[in-house]
């Protein structure tokens, strides 16, 4: 990522979590336990294991973003931040088209999943929200969270909210053509 304005980034991921909100409940939200567990021919994950498996990164993260935020000191202008070499790194990799492995800890572990995993990720989409709007008023470059590769690693709090985002669409668009198959 290239030094970009807080402010137009944070809305930028804003409107394109809206999106994913707005796409989960008009096309997942509904669709019966047989079609959310439904799997392509060529063997790709059915909605229900992509929704699992951003479920799980929510896990990880929606908790330590939310506690790092509420310990920021407020910062209410405009800044221009800058990706770091590891958080650019992760997000021009989410980006790719190429597939990875999901880690084992990420890799949806049951054949047969319920709605209510549609519900719990739609309230994860709804949390994202309200946690990208509450970074407009810290300074996020001084924020890191920790990866779930290792606790060891953390991300500029910008790159992990830019890694999350990125991250669900890839998945999101994966479950859309689980739906159209």
């Amino acid at each position: 990522m290239k030094k970009v304005s807080k402010h137009t980034l944070l809305l930028e991921l804003q409107d394109i979590t809206e999106q994913h909100l707005s796409l989960c409940i008009r096309e997942f939200q509904n669709l019966s336990d047989t079609d959310l567990n439904r799997r392509p021919l060529d063997g790709a994950w059915s909605v229900a294991q992509c929704l699992y498996h951003l479920t799980t990164y929510g896990h990880h993260y929606l908790p330590r973003v939310k506690d790092a935020l509420e310990h920021a000191p407020l910062k209410s202008e405009d800044q221009v931040c800058k990706s770091g070499l590891l958080g650019n790194y992760f997000i021009g990799l989410i980006k790719k088209p190429a597939k990875y492995k999901a880690p084992p800890k990420h890799s949806p572990q049951a054949n047969f999943y319920d709605a209510s995993l549609v519900a719990e990720f739609i309230t994860q989409l709804e949390d994202w929200l309200v946690l990208l709007r509450k970074t407009s008023g810290v300074s996020p470059d001084k924020i890191k969270i920790k990866t779930t590769i290792s606790p060891v690693i953390r991300l500029k709090l910008l790159d992990t909210l830019a890694f999350i985002v990125h991250h669900n669409d890839r998945h999101i668009k994966q479950a859309l053509m689980a739906v159209e198959i």
